[in-house]
């Protein structure tokens, strides 16, 4: 007998997005020169630059003296490549104007990389100087730039990253954010990254959520009182950014308990990113890693 002809397979059909879910954007955490086309061939368009090109005491190493070839090597590379977006995290880590900069025989716990009050200025003019330089505005930008770079981190991560206080932060925050919004008014200010892992790791209850809240300030990041303070400062802030460096599961909880404090202080809905994610455990034991120094000899 001949066989029974095969039914022609039935195609799925493509989900309809939801209306008003917000798309999906995988990106190069802390990108490095040298490798944008490979990462562009995987189809990422969007990068994180490494802290160092961003660095004000790197971008200006004395007053008034910018220097640009790094920073703009980078935007070249990665933009030529296809990248649309990238996000540059502005730190105020100077060796010239931090009230206390990091320097042999200064233990870390007495680092203070705010800047010192003659300096306050100076601060806000390398912000401006960096927004104005990449908006694409036709005012001072950088020679071949291809697309405007709209997004600002104040500083790296709220845990020894930034060894200042909050109030110190928060301080901060409010010279950079009219500094930046005024260069380009489309620019999209990020708060500093929380890292909060050991409080929502695991998929704990409400209950022991509440009991960790009241733990003691933990090595890898500063107290809940502390977390919170930044946040309330949500008029110098667009987007609330935190790092997801254990279980996956942290994440919803994270996401859930920053809605709940943006809502108790009045701050509305805001846009939450997760600007680092990987399972650190598997990476403990795995040796160190030497990122390049794009301002060698003397990269911070």
């Amino acid at each position: 007998p001949s066989p029974t002809p095969s039914r022609a397979p039935i195609p799925t059909p493509t989900p309809t997005p939801t209306a008003g879910a917000a798309p999906l954007t995988l990106s190069v955490e802390y990108g490095i020169l040298g490798v944008a086309e490979a990462y562009a061939a995987a189809g990422v368009a969007y990068s994180k630059l490494q802290d160092a090109f961003v660095i004000w005491g790197n971008v200006e190493p004395e007053p008034g003296q910018y220097q640009w070839g790094p920073l703009d090597a980078f935007v070249s590379e990665y933009q030529s490549a296809g990248f649309t977006g990238l996000q540059m995290d502005l730190t105020a880590l100077s060796p010239w104007a931090s009230s206390v900069p990091p320097a042999l025989g200064i233990a870390p716990k007495d680092v203070d990389t705010f800047p010192k009050d003659e300096y306050l200025d100076d601060y806000a003019a390398y912000v401006t100087a960096v927004v104005e330089r990449y908006d694409h505005d036709g005012v001072d930008d950088m020679p071949g730039l291809l697309y405007p770079i709209h997004d600002y981190g104040i500083e790296r991560e709220f845990t020894g990253y930034w060894p200042g206080t909050a109030e110190e932060y928060v301080r901060l925050l409010r010279i950079a954010y009219p500094a930046i919004k005024a260069a380009d008014p489309d620019a999209r200010v990020l708060l500093v990254a929380l890292l909060m892992a050991d409080i929502f790791d695991g998929n704990p209850t409400p209950e022991e959520i509440a009991r960790r809240l009241t733990k003691e300030i933990d090595y890898m990041r500063k107290s809940v009182p502390e977390n919170r303070a930044i946040l309330a400062a949500c008029d110098a802030y667009d987007i609330v950014d935190f790092h997801a460096l254990a279980n996956y599961t942290e994440i919803p909880l994270t996401a859930q308990w920053i809605r709940d404090e943006l809502q108790a202080n009045g701050c509305g809905d805001k846009p939450i990113w997760i600007g680092d994610a990987f399972p650190m455990s598997a990476l403990v034991g795995f040796g160190g890693f030497v990122p390049p120094i794009p301002f060698a000899p003397a990269t911070l």
